[in-house]
């Protein structure tokens, strides 16, 4: 969340695109860390399906559903409305 959270919009920029770096920092730094506890739980989650034991599979599940709300949390949070002003698509009257 602490490395997720510089891409989130500060309060009082909303409708301003984002930096020109977002997207790297998102793929380099952050798509990584979450591939590896991707990871993680795919192992967990086989031995806990091999071993079916109940009560580790219900913690595991409890987890998923924490993980996926963490991330959740982060996309709205970085989610950016941009406004039409900042969209070089956008015809300006010339006042002509």
């Amino acid at each position: 969340m602490y490395l997720a959270s510089a891409l989130w919009v500060p309060a009082g920029e909303e409708g301003t695109p984002g930096g020109p770096g977002d997207a790297f920092y998102w793929f380099v730094t952050l798509v990584p860390i979450l591939a590896c506890y991707l990871v993680a739980n795919f192992l967990a989650f086989t031995q806990i399906f091999r071993s079916r034991d109940k009560a580790s599979l219900v913690l595991w599940f409890a987890i998923v559903s924490l993980w996926l709300g963490v991330v959740g949390y982060d996309h709205h949070r970085a989610f950016r409305n941009v406004d039409a002003k900042y969209s070089f698509a956008t015809v300006h009257d010339s006042g002509a």
